[in-house]
């Protein structure tokens, strides 16, 4: 399978670890270079909203929320790794993409890709161990579980974090752009904030959602094909 990775040049050690991983399974992976939070300035700002830009590639900005004394309320790390995301949401709908799977430099690819073709109405499916799916309340035994997870090979997606590992469609794309057209919250809590279905409508991460953004359909495999196991920040999203 093909797919983006994103990684900061100086990130040798971590891109030699996700590309070892990755041929070793399968997997055909180009390195998106990530936007380095050091390159980062606001260039326009106001009471509620500031423009930061990428000084090394100035049509790379995105508007963010402020504080009181007019600083953006999202780091310089989480900033950049959002924007890293947006510029490839765009570079999908620029060349007509159908699908890119999007990987960060601190997922670690666990197996080849075997699951079929995804539902068309799909916005974004997670394939990573950090976001999980919804299964039945009347799943009891082994045996049910793995009866059902055979028929259903993309769940709900329950509320989680990590976008580390993704698929993103043409129509999950554009609704994400709309999504991040004001950064408020690091990338996965803004996105999964949009989780389309009813069992979001008390959790927490619903207070995140803007007025207006669009529901996306995502869901999750039953299978993980990549972990996180880094305790550490990632590079493209160290809040320091």
């Amino acid at each position: 399978m093909q797919g983006i990775v994103i990684s900061l040049d100086h990130a040798t050690e971590r891109r030699t670890r996700f590309f070892s991983n990755a041929r070793n399974h399968g997997w055909d992976i180009k390195q998106f270079d990530a936007v380095n939070k050091c390159n980062l300035k606001v260039i326009s700002s106001n009471t509620s909203h500031c423009l930061v830009q990428d000084q090394s590639n100035f049509s790379a900005s995105i508007r963010t929320t402020v504080d009181a004394i007019g600083r953006p309320t999202v780091s310089p790390g989480n900033i950049a790794c959002a924007l890293s995301h947006v510029l490839i949401w765009k570079r999908i709908l620029l060349e007509s993409l159908p699908y890119t799977f999007v990987f960060e430099d601190d997922a670690r690819i666990l197996k080849k890709w075997s699951e079929p073709a995804w539902p068309n109405d799909t916005d974004f499916v997670f394939i990573g161990d950090r976001v999980s799916g919804l299964l039945p309340t009347n799943i009891e035994t082994e045996p049910q579980l793995a009866a059902y997870l055979q028929s259903h090979r993309y769940l709900p997606l329950v509320p989680g974090c990590g976008t580390e590992a993704y698929i993103v469609t043409y129509s999950g794309a554009q609704k994400a752009l709309k999504i991040f057209e004001e950064l408020k919250q690091p990338v996965d809590l803004q996105l999964l904030a949009c989780a389309h279905g009813t069992r979001l409508t008390r959790h927490s991460l619903l207070k995140l959602r803007s007025p207006g953004a669009p529901e996306c359909r995502i869901s999750v495999t039953p299978e993980y094909y990549t972990i996180h196991d880094d305790l550490g920040h990632s590079y493209i999203s160290d809040p320091t």
